[in-house]
């Protein structure tokens, strides 16, 4: 088969021409070295007048008179495998443009490679900015993140969880958590709303469960009210070896409440509690954690009251970070840091205990009563 072969001509002079061979030698196309015209016109109407340029030290353009000529490339199987819509520069991949870019076919996918120490990004710009919106997977530690107005809100991490920030530095607030929202409240703010759209009774706005089947608790609304439930799994099928507490009163009198007030709070507002370590002999289940539990962070970032507010962060980067406002420029790096790890109670758990307590000081008190009843009326007899 007779093939069509381009190559240069010394002498910078030439038209080139491109039209099917017939006969069965090869025919040859001669390109200026200077710049020249491609498939120009001779006259004839055989070719077409000014469809591309050529400049061997430069750029090829194809359609530099920029009429309304549309650009097409087939493949085997396909008339549009590449298509530039004329009329207003629409690029299609697959099919004809129904937008700026469109890919068609089944399975579509568009890959962007990088090397394994950088990033794949997609930016969204503007006038004002050039990436106030990016979306790119970072290949050093194969997290996929999501910015806005130029700012990460969302990063998933290699292993799947979610991180998500909300006008707040980005940080890692607990490694063994699934689901991380670090939010600035600005002191209107809130971290989230959760709303039943149609107002329905009883909504559910926030259930848990245990083996992804079985409900044990949740957030609702009661019933058709304006209030909230807060519910854990109590049913009788769950349990066992059930027995009465007879040592209400006695327990009761273990515990110490006290008033206090939390170090952070500046206004220094007096509030009523227990010590988690002191209820821990008495109501065991009722408390989280161990007494004086403390747990040590490596190269961690430190505001200025103190706290830890990011970590494993290289001491070279938290400089970027400052430099960039990543990081507050009033914030301190540290190689370590030791940071409590606190005690917690669920106050709600020691609530059958204080029934207990009620039900045997009621016995108590009607005890009492039936004697004072008795009395008196002994009293009545011998007066009489």
């Amino acid at each position: 088969m007779a093939k069509v072969k381009i190559q240069g001509h010394a002498s910078g002079t030439g038209i080139l021409t491109v039209t099917a061979p017939n006969t069965s030698t090869d025919r040859t196309i001669t390109l200026p070295d200077a710049t020249g015209t491609l498939l120009n016109s001779d006259g004839d109407g055989s070719s077409l007048t000014g469809l591309s340029s050529f400049d061997p030290d430069g750029a090829v353009t194809i359609n530099d008179t920029g009429a309304d000529v549309d650009f097409r490339v087939e493949s085997d199987t396909l008339t549009h495998a590449l298509f530039v819509e004329g009329s207003d520069g629409k690029v299609g991949i697959g099919a004809a443009p129904d937008r700026e870019l469109t890919v068609s076919g089944g399975n579509s996918r568009i890959n962007i490679l990088s090397s394994t120490s950088d990033a794949s990004q997609l930016q969204f710009g503007d006038a004002a900015n050039s990436q106030v919106g990016r979306l790119y997977y970072e290949h050093s530690d194969n997290s996929l993140r999501i910015h806005t107005n130029d700012a990460e809100v969302l990063r998933i991490e290699s292993a799947g969880r979610p991180r998500f920030n909300s006008n707040a530095t980005p940080a890692v607030i607990d490694a063994n958590s699934s689901f991380e929202f670090l939010y600035t409240s600005g002191g209107s703010k809130h971290g989230m709303t959760i709303a039943c759209s149609d107002n329905a009774n009883g909504a559910g706005m926030l259930n848990f469960y245990r083996s992804g089947t079985t409900h044990i608790g949740g957030i609702g609304r009661v019933s058709s009210g304006d209030s909230v439930a807060y519910s854990t799994s109590s049913d009788y099928r769950l349990k066992e070896n059930e027995s009465e507490i007879d040592d209400g009163i006695t327990r009761i009198k273990q515990l110490k409440p006290y008033k206090f007030n939390w170090k952070c709070d500046a206004t220094n507002t007096e509030q009523d509690g227990f010590f988690a370590h002191e209820v821990e002999s008495v109501v065991p289940h009722a408390i989280v954690g161990e007494k004086d539990a403390v747990k040590t962070l490596d190269k961690v970032v430190v505001n200025n009251e103190d706290d830890i507010i990011a970590f494993d962060i290289e001491e070279a980067d938290w400089i970027t970070g400052k430099s960039e406002g990543t990081y507050p420029s009033d914030t301190t790096w540290e190689a370590s840091k030791e940071q409590i790890v606190p005690q917690a109670m669920d106050y709600g758990l020691i609530t059958p205990l204080l029934a207990a307590g009620l039900k045997e000081a009621i016995a108590k008190i009607e005890a009492l009563e039936s004697e004072n009843i008795d009395i008196k009326a002994r009293l009545t007899a011998l007066e009489a």
